[in-house]
């Protein structure tokens, strides 16, 4: 898709993103095409400060998570706050529990996500 929209555009004037949907929209060749949802810019969070009230640095076992080496993280419905992964697909999964941290806990709930672009 990158490479098929790159070559109609090269030689297009583009000025505005919302030039772009067209070109988006008809990059495949075949099929119905995509189908582009423009989104305003408010729509767009700063996540930075949620994660810094969270646990992301150690697992249930205390043990530091080495992000780099991290082959597969999975969430489930039954436990949202809890991010298994694996450092290999043949081990047993760890479990990183994003709720637990020293100090007052965030309530997700109420915590209100800044926008991204101000």
């Amino acid at each position: 898709m990158q490479s098929r929209i790159g070559d109609v555009i090269r030689y297009e004037d583009i000025f505005t993103e919302y030039q772009y949907q067209k070109y988006f929209a008809s990059a495949k060749q075949s099929g119905t095409p995509y189908r582009v949802i423009p989104i305003e810019q408010s729509a767009i969070k700063d996540f930075k400060e949620l994660v810094k009230l969270q646990n992301w640095a150690r697992d249930t076992n205390n043990q530091p998570i080495k992000w780099s080496k991290v082959r597969e993280a999975k969430v489930s419905p039954e436990e949202p706050y809890v991010v298994s992964f694996q450092y290999d697909f043949s081990s047993e999964y760890l479990k990183l529990d994003v709720k637990k941290k020293r100090g007052r806990p965030v309530v997700l709930e109420t915590f209100q996500i800044p926008a991204a672009y101000r």
